[in-house]
């Protein structure tokens, strides 16, 4: 029996071929919940309508809390482009650890957006330890690989498919890497290429994560973004490179260069 058949259906995670990501839906139930938990004050000038957090438009500002337009790669096109309640990364502690949000179910917080994560399809996790694999066999025990764990960011906490920092293991026994601990950060990417290029690839380049790669299944290429610009108004990777069948992608880790690795070793050809 799946965990998600003891979750209450409408706040299950969509499920099956072809399906991203999604903005969060809370329930009327977590609503309350985050209320008396203190996950925000209830004369925040913020109402439930469909399941979002949506900014009352007849208080006007200031809002004095944090709020956008959730973009349309996390929203989808059924979602009225209104502003809504954000999170802080503070604030999406306390919903966790208050239980306000039902343990059963896979959330990130991306750029103030609590996300729903996808079910993952076999080819997704094949890739994922494919590339694993590899990674640690060509840079060795000084630099530590991490699968779809936490990094914290000043405005979100995603779970990356893979990140590399320098060891040892337990270094991270206390809090979660910040940006600056990564030295590369990969997402698998099938279902998902326009969140990872659109919503993480701006947070990532944001918070200044140096090398961000996206292994594009579908595309068969593997995407390499550098030089993030920070936190200005339109963050973004100044440079861009793709690499395909028969190519290599060089591997750089700060000041250490390491045999480059061929895209048919991350990414595996159809039979």
């Amino acid at each position: 029996m799946s965990v998600l058949e003891h979750v209450p259906r409408e706040i299950r995670p969509p499920i099956g071929p072809g399906v991203g990501v999604r903005l969060h839906r809370f329930t009327v139930d977590e609503y309350h919940r985050m209320a008396e938990k203190g996950v925000f004050h209830e004369d925040d000038p913020i109402e439930l309508l469909s399941g979002h957090l949506f900014i009352k438009l007849d208080h006007g500002p200031p809002y004095e809390v944090p709020l956008g337009i959730p973009p349309e790669d996390i929203a989808g096109p059924d979602v009225p482009p209104y502003p809504q309640r954000k999170f802080t990364v503070r604030e999406y502690h306390r919903l966790m650890d208050s239980g306000a949000l039902h343990p059963a179910l896979r959330t990130e917080l991306v750029e103030g957006w609590v996300v729903d994560k996808m079910t993952r399809h076999a080819r997704h996790d094949s890739t994922l330890q494919l590339a694993a694999d590899v990674l640690q066999r060509r840079t060795g025990p000084s630099w530590r690989l991490r699968q779809q764990s936490a990094i914290t960011m000043d405005d979100g906490e995603p779970e990356p498919d893979l990140v590399i920092v320098p060891g040892p293991v337990l270094r991270f026994r206390h809090a979660h890497p910040r940006p600056f601990d990564v030295v590369l950060l990969i997402e698998v990417s099938d279902s998902t290429l326009a969140y990872d290029r659109g919503s993480k690839c701006r947070d990532y380049a944001r918070n200044g994560i140096a090398r961000y790669w996206v292994l594009n299944v579908v595309g068969g290429k593997v995407e390499v973004y550098e030089d993030p610009t920070g936190p200005n108004e339109s963050p973004s990777y100044l440079t861009i490179r793709s690499y395909g069948a028969g190519e290599a992608v060089p591997l750089i880790l700060r000041d250490q260069t390491f045999e480059s690795i061929p895209v048919n070793e991350l990414l595996a050809p159809e039979e």
